[in-house]
Parts: structure tokens; sequence; C-alpha cells
């Protein structure tokens, strides 16, 4: 055999390898989109039972349950996802949580917040600055 023909033989499994791990790359990659995407829909579900619950007329102490548990959850996979996305801010998340209990939660003088208070714009801004990291995080 010529030189030609073993050069052609030794392609062969290197770009096969080459497209293996490009495909593998490429999986986790979207495996780690549709993680991302699942922590959008669990930020937005969060916002939206803690808007009901500010706006509500009385303290609802199994509303402040679910609150907590899921964000709990939320946060687990947030440690997940900024191991991989390095440009997500992980204080974002801290401020979300604030922004939702810091006020007015889990508090014996609870009172309904109107739709203008500054506790449901913090929430409300908060909840669009994770999504928008989310988003655009690499």
């Amino acid at each position: 055999m010529n030189w030609v023909v073993l050069c052609q033989l030794a392609m062969v499994p290197g770009g096969w390898i080459i497209v293996h791990l490009l495909s593998v790359r490429r999986e986790r990659r979207s495996e780690w989109r549709k993680l991302a995407h699942s922590a959008v829909a669990d930020v937005e579900k969060i916002e939206e039972l803690a808007l009901g619950y500010h706006k509500a007329e009385n303290r609802n102490i199994e509303m402040e349950e679910e609150i907590l548990k899921r964000m709990e959850r939320l946060e687990s996979k947030m440690v997940l996802l900024s191991r991989t996305l390095k440009s997500f801010d992980q204080n974002s998340m801290k401020k979300f949580r604030r922004a939702i209990t810091m006020k007015n939660f889990q508090s014996n003088e609870f009172k309904r917040q109107e739709t203008t208070s500054q506790i449901l714009k913090n929430i409300m801004a908060r909840t669009t600055l994770i999504i928008e990291q989310l988003y655009t995080a690499h």
C-alpha cells in the first residue's frame, strides 16, 4: 500500500471521531438549553404565585410554603446552570428571593398590595432580569 491509501484510511476514523465529538457537544448544549427554558418557566410560575400572594386580601400560609418550595427547587436548578452558563449572576437569584420574601411575606402584619406597590414592581423587575440572563447566558 502506498502512503495515499494509508492517509485515506486514517482520515475515515479521524473524521468519525470529530463528527462524534461535535455531536456530543451539540447534544449537551441542547440539554442545558432545555434546563434553562425549564428554569424560565419556573421563574414565571413563582412570579405568578408571588404576585397573587401579595395581591390577596389575607395572608395565605399554604401559598407561602408553595412559593418557598418552588424557590428551593429553582435555586438547585440555577446552581447547576451557573456551573455551565458562566455569565449567569447567582446574585440575581438572591435578589429575586429577597424581592418576594423580604417584606410582607410570612408576616402577621400582612397587607394587600396594590398593583402599583414597590413590592410588586421589584418582583416583576427581578423576574425580568433573571429571564434575560438565562436567555443571554452562554
